[in-house]
């Protein structure tokens, strides 16, 4: 888009600045899986092994096979709403193995394929690290990019 008015190119930039600028980031920024995923494969399991345990006479094994799926599935449950996939906050960027602060960091790069984000983070000390996050939402990955750049702007002295 291009504007040959100098006065109109002046408003069109004020009023892009104001539209970013007013946006206040929060204190806290969590990526979280889907819900819905966890649930589905808890209720398919469910089922399924209630299947097997009506379907067989109670065999031991059985039961240790389906208690162990059952607590597995809860696992994932719990994941979903206690340990996010993605934090941003005044530290920095936390994965769920890694934590990297913001004044280490020199730039971070970002791509989605196929639901796995794969963050490229280059270290001020030279170093990259490299991380894949799986089960990323693509809405979630479309409003990443701003919204690193507006915490690494805010925190990067701290």
């Amino acid at each position: 888009m291009k504007i040959q008015n100098l006065a109109l190119k002046k408003s069109f930039l004020h009023h892009h600045r104001l539209l970013f600028s007013v946006c206040e980031i929060p204190i806290e920024k969590r990526y979280i899986e889907s819900k819905t995923n966890s649930f589905i494969i808890l209720i398919a399991t469910s089922v399924l092994v209630g299947i097997i345990l009506y379907a067989t006479d109670y065999s031991e094994n059985i039961v240790k096979i389906g208690i162990f799926a059952l607590l597995f599935n809860l696992y994932k449950i719990y994941q979903v709403y206690f340990l996010p996939l993605l934090i941003l906050n005044e530290k920095g960027v936390e994965l769920r193995a890694v934590r990297v602060t913001w004044k280490n960091i020199k730039r971070i790069e970002i791509s989605w394929k196929q639901g796995t984000l794969h963050l490229q983070i280059n270290l001020l000390n030279g170093k990259v690290v490299n991380e894949k996050v799986e089960k990323f939402r693509l809405m979630d990955y479309i409003y990443l990019h701003p919204t690193l750049r507006a915490f690494k702007r805010k925190y990067r002295n701290t």
